[in-house]
């Protein structure tokens, strides 16, 4: 029996931050296991973001720059037609999916926003409140829409910790002694600086995990920070997210795509947004009483995260309520929802590779 076979057309940049190759290697893993074969084609600028996403293990096809909008180029690296290909980019548009179809019969389409056409047969919004009916006039009738935080991509480790992060959680009943910062993989706008400032005034001393990937431009100035305090540590590429957020009392992150893990989790979290197709995340997050929203990325002061944080030290229930509340919006079984509806549809065009 030959196995079904996946491409993946995905970039990821300080600019375009590295979520989009994150939710994408999720899924290419969770094939692997489950016996496909999977590829990727990204852009060249893409290439120091390979390993800090957990793609080494993969084939990689590289475009020029200029030749990343342009399907017609996959045609010498998509040698014979593929059972799924998997677009992941604000940029490629409906008419680049439809280019597409002359290499696989199925095409998978990520987005975040409902505002673009899409040529699809499947399009997943992992998206918080996100509903099928807000693609209605985006897709086709055919199109097969996965929408909401409960679809959301994450790895087995987050499922596997879930049941034990929820007793701890339970257990401690509110009470703040460990804290982890992840502002987005490049944290261009060192957001993390400013938490930090905003921690270092607190009374009550705190041990911190600071996330940042390699190629985050104020690496060395939080390194330095790191040095000069032993109840700080910064993790580089980690690939021990769901052990830190595990062991945090509190996370402060991003609204994208790593909300659903904290969730998953049931992580109380101080939200930050990193970007405009968040606001509706962290809006939906903090109306349920799952997340407080700390501010814009760019905007945000050290003395609004000291308010936040005596506010949160002196109120364990209200820490316990976001955690109670942030647990029900995402149990990890979005995988699992996905790959059902891609199997079924690969298994149906019986487009084999060979």
């Amino acid at each position: 029996m030959l196995s079904k076979s996946a491409i993946f057309r995905v970039d990821g940049s300080v600019d375009i931050g590295i979520g989009h190759l994150m939710r994408c290697a999720t899924l290419a893993h969770a094939m692997k296991v489950r016996g496909w074969q999977c590829s990727f084609v990204a852009s060249e600028f893409s290439q120091p973001f390979i390993a800090i996403a957990n793609l080494e293990n993969f084939d990689i096809h590289y475009l020029a720059e200029d030749d990343s909008t342009n399907p017609g180029v996959l045609a010498a690296i998509v040698i014979s037609p593929v059972d799924l290909m998997v677009i992941d980019s604000y940029v490629l548009d409906k008419r680049y999916e439809a280019a597409c179809r002359a290499y696989s019969a199925v095409i998978l389409a990520f987005d975040d926003i409902p505002a673009r056409m899409h040529d699809c047969d499947v399009l997943l919004d992992q998206n918080f409140g996100r509903k099928p009916e807000d693609y209605k006039d985006l897709v086709s009738s055919e199109c097969k829409v996965l929408a909401g935080a409960d679809k959301a991509l994450l790895r087995d480790d987050f499922v596997r910790l879930r049941s034990d992060a929820i007793c701890r959680r339970d257990d401690r009943k509110g009470r703040i002694d460990r804290i982890m910062i992840s502002i987005g993989g490049s944290d261009p706008w060192d957001a993390t600086s400013r938490i930090l400032d905003g921690l270092e005034g607190l009374e009550q001393p705190l041990k911190v995990d600071i996330v940042l990937s390699s190629k985050s431009p104020k690496l060395e100035v939080i390194h330095a920070r790191t040095v000069s305090n032993p109840d700080w540590r910064l993790h580089v590429n980690t690939t021990k997210m769901a052990d830190l957020t595990f062991a945090a009392d509190l996370v402060f992150g991003a609204g994208g795509t790593t909300s659903w893990e904290r969730c998953c989790l049931a992580a109380p979290t101080v939200l930050v947004e990193v970007a405009d197709n968040q606001t509706d995340n962290i809006n939906g997050l903090v109306e349920l009483g799952a997340g407080v929203r700390l501010g814009l990325a760019s905007e945000f002061s050290a003395t609004n995260v000291s308010d936040i944080m005596n506010d949160l030290l002196a109120d364990g229930e209200k820490v316990q309520r976001l955690s109670s509340q942030s647990r029900t919006v995402c149990d990890g079984r979005g995988i699992e929802k996905l790959l059902s509806v891609l199997e079924t549809l690969a298994c149906l065009n019986g487009n084999h590779a060979g």
